[in-house]
């Protein structure tokens, strides 16, 4: 029999004509060299979609697990072969909140032509 488990989740949706106009602000104080080169050759729909789920860490960090000092750049985020996004780098979590650990954040990207989405949703540890 299983065992039922909880998983918490926040969307963020970023306007792609937004991202545009902010994208040399936010380049600086989101993301790191390493996420600049990778995101390059990307189009804009998709460097919107990474900020997107910055944005979603870090409101999963500071409602979830009360991290308040988080920002989008403690983040970083690569793609898989696949083109997957994955957390390359995150905050640790309190070890007051054992029963969440990085390994069981999970992200995911969507985007049309207006809109980016980013989703990042966190489950319980089992134990028992």
């Amino acid at each position: 029999m299983s065992k039922a488990c909880t998983i918490y989740s926040i969307t963020e949706q970023v306007s792609i004509d937004t991202f545009k106009h902010e994208f040399t602000t936010l380049r600086d104080s989101c993301f790191n060299d390493e996420e600049l080169q990778e995101l390059e050759e990307r189009p804009l729909q998709s460097k919107a979609g990474v900020y997107a789920i910055k944005k979603a860490l870090v409101n999963l960090y500071k409602t979830l697990l009360k991290a308040e000092q988080v920002t989008e750049k403690m983040f970083i985020i690569s793609h898989k072969k696949n083109g997957a996004p994955r957390i390359k780098k995150a905050p640790n979590i309190p070890k007051s909140l054992n029963r969440f650990s990085k390994k069981n954040i999970h992200i995911s990207i969507s985007h049309n032509r207006d809109h980016a989405y980013g989703l990042a949703a966190i489950q319980e540890n089992m134990y028992g």
